[in-house]
């Protein structure tokens, strides 16, 4: 395809214009600058990362070593011996071939999240309004642009089959590649900005301009900058001199502002109701937003009134008006909201067979609740009605972001789904059929929530569209009485009133009550000294009152220490460890179980006071404090041998015990 074809010059009449902008094709980067922006990534835990290659096809390891050798050739990758290491995944594009991406997913878990500050939508857009004629730019391989910093390299490291490698420039995956990429974009063009030249949102590069003559002096003004700094683009995705842009939910034409009518497009192309089930559908939609619609109630009662039980379907003039009312309603303001990036964001999305529902909302500033922003929707095409429902969910999910970009990269922000499964399988290995759609999710900031589908309604909406049945009266009245005489039926009718009445009146918690979960952490071994496991065993029958024994072991010389006490207080313990320390000196660390003697503040301030770290084990797992826990299996198994069969005899344990083992004693 030559450049001419690509690039797309119907619009401009002018034919001076229409070579100057054909002249284009000969754009060509050359770096002559540099800006001093690179990625640092910053984790929060220090324990490596690092997985084993994954198995692929003979086929498609054919396309991931040619991709690497060319990364390779262009140095955007080099050989490396880093600790940490992720698997890669093939994932395919739309047009049939094949990517090679990386999974980072257990990387970015523990990466700390850089937010770039973004421009305010209201004054981008007056900028806008004062111009004609717009010029859009798209950046081949942006991510490439920007050299990651050397330190940090290593974290970016991968492994195949033929060796493992880490990445000299920036990769997609990563989850501060966005906000890296557009703190390096503001820097190129930061001149131009400030002249009101190029206007940068996120990844899109917007040239605007009064008349075609200032729009083609800007646009070689911009293009030369590009050039100094390298910047390759991808020409025929790039857009020249036309008189009207799309741009964050606006369409802006000839000077003016107005709503983009694709925000609004899924709620009035929604189909006109065919039977009752449409109806339910559609009010589902409608009385989600109906704390922001006066007199709704009123409004929707033509609706309403057909789902009354002895009422027949007709939807007529009276009913037609309703559902119109209905749409223009939702289209507007208060209900409809304009975009602010500040504002809590919210992604609410739903699927089935036939379709994709999504909504964009957020919490207005002046009545702390919920507005719609943008409504997607969606039919499948005859490829997705074969998907499982896991699939549509996901995809689903994919299908907004898509739509949805703009508004949510680089701010955090929650998607709300009724699928259950999508959180807990997003953060396992995962099929190369679903791991385009996972990856596309890593450049967000985002958290998922669950919600059950009955609270999904105005999505659901949006996603159905059924082929329905028109039911006669007298088939349904035919189909109730022979229910009703069927016993099996009627029992399964009584276990769901049972549960209806039950998911009724119990209230669910929205977030888990009381402790929440903490990661676990395995204790390193540590090949020096002073490095003790203490616990007590007891008690024990004793005519002296010492029922119990602090046992104290040296995980690196097995040295053994035995106290007998009295009691197992915090108090004694550090009693103790006080005449052990006169003789050993404190140890570095003591690893001990959650006892009470271990847990208190009392044993916490000695331990900070000795300047000893104290290490607590798992509850309910005694191997994870093994040493001690087979060290005390051994104390008792001697106890069981000296012990005598007759009272009083106890003493021996003492006696005995003296010239076989070191035990200290006040």
């Amino acid at each position: 395809m030559t450049h001419e074809q690509e690039i797309d010059l119907t619009h401009i009449q002018n034919k001076e214009y229409q070579e100057k902008v054909r002249n284009l094709r000969n754009y060509k980067p050359n770096k002559i600058k540099k800006i001093d922006v690179k990625m640092n990534i910053r984790l929060t835990s220090d324990i490596p990362i690092n997985s084993s290659p994954r198995r692929f096809p003979f086929i498609e390891k054919e396309i991931i070593n040619e991709q690497i050798e060319q990364w390779l050739k262009d140095k955007i990758i080099r050989p490396s011996t880093s600790e940490y290491s992720s698997p890669v995944v093939l994932v395919k594009k739309k047009d049939g071939s094949s990517r090679l991406c990386i999974d980072y997913r257990r990387l970015n878990k523990i990466t700390v999240r850089e937010h770039f500050p973004l421009p305010l939508i209201d004054d981008l857009l007056d900028r806008l309004q004062s111009a004609n004629i717009f010029s859009t730019l798209d950046l081949k391989n942006a991510f490439f642009h920007v050299d990651i910093d050397p330190s940090s390299k290593k974290y970016t490291s991968f492994v195949t089959d033929t060796g493992q490698y880490e990445f000299n420039k920036m990769s997609f995956g990563l989850t501060n590649s966005p906000s890296v990429f557009q703190r390096y974009i503001y820097n190129v063009f930061r001149d131009l900005i400030k002249e009101n030249v190029v206007m940068i949102y996120l990844d899109d590069l917007v040239i605007f301009s009064e008349n075609e003559t200032q729009g083609i002096e800007r646009l070689q003004r911009v293009l030369k900058t590009a050039s100094e700094y390298g910047l390759e683009l991808n020409i025929k995705k790039c857009q020249f001199l036309k008189r009207e842009i799309e741009f964050l939910g606006h369409r802006i034409k000839e000077g003016k502002l107005y709503a983009s009518p694709l925000k609004i497009k899924a709620v009035m192309n929604f189909p006109e109701p065919k039977c009752t089930k449409d109806i339910r559908s559609y009010l589902g939609l409608t009385g989600y937003f109906r704390k922001f619609i006066p007199h709704y109630s009123a409004i929707a009662k033509p609706l309403s009134d057909l789902l009354k039980k002895d009422s027949n379907f007709s939807f007529g003039l009276k009913e037609r008006e309703s559902f119109n009312e209905h749409k223009q309603i939702l289209s507007k303001e208060p209900v409809l909201c304009l975009y602010n990036p500040k504002s809590e964001t919210e992604i609410h999305t739903d699927a089935s067979i036939d379709g994709f529902g999504a909504c964009l909302l957020q919490k207005s500033i002046v009545d702390n609740q919920l507005h719609p922003v943008y409504y997607m929707s969606r039919k499948t095409s005859d490829t997705e009605r074969k998907y499982s429902s896991y699939e549509l969910e996901v995809m689903a999910v994919i299908e907004a972001l898509k739509k949805f970009r703009p508004y949510v990269l680089g701010i955090p922000f929650k998607i709300v789904t009724d699928c259950i499964a999508f959180k807990q399988t997003m953060n396992k290995d995962i099929s190369s059929k679903i791991a385009r759609w996972a990856l596309m999710l890593e450049e967000y900031d985002y958290v998922i929530e669950h919600r059950q589908g009955t609270r999904m309604r105005h999505v659901d909406a949006l996603s159905r569209n059924p082929v329905c049945m028109i039911i006669q009266d007298s088939l349904t009245l035919q189909i109730l009485k022979a229910q009703n005489s069927d016993e099996n039926v009627k029992v399964i009718k009584d276990l769901l009133k049972i549960k209806n009445q039950h998911d009724d009146y119990i209230i669910k918690a929205s977030k888990k009550q009381g402790k929440q979960e903490g990661e676990l952490h395995p204790i390193p071994k540590v090949e020096l000294p002073l490095d003790t496991y203490v616990d007590h065993l007891g008690p024990l029958e004793s005519t002296s009152n010492y029922k119990h024994i602090l046992c104290v072991i040296d995980s690196f010389t097995k040295f053994v220490w035995l106290y007998p006490t009295k009691s197992t207080s915090s108090q004694e313990v550090i009693s103790k460890l006080e005449l052990q320390k006169s003789v050993f000196g404190n140890p570095r660390r003591i690893i001990s179980d959650k006892g009470s003697a271990f847990n208190s503040k009392e044993f916490d301030d000695y331990c900070s006071s000795e300047s000893i770290q104290h290490l607590s084990v798992t509850t309910g797992l005694p191997r994870a404090n093994g040493q001690v826990e087979r060290l005390n299996s051994t104390i008792f198994s001697r106890c069981m041998l000296v012990l005598g069969p007759e009272p009083g005899q106890e003493g021996r344990l003492w006696a005995t015990s003296r010239s076989r083992w070191r035990c200290h004693r006040e």
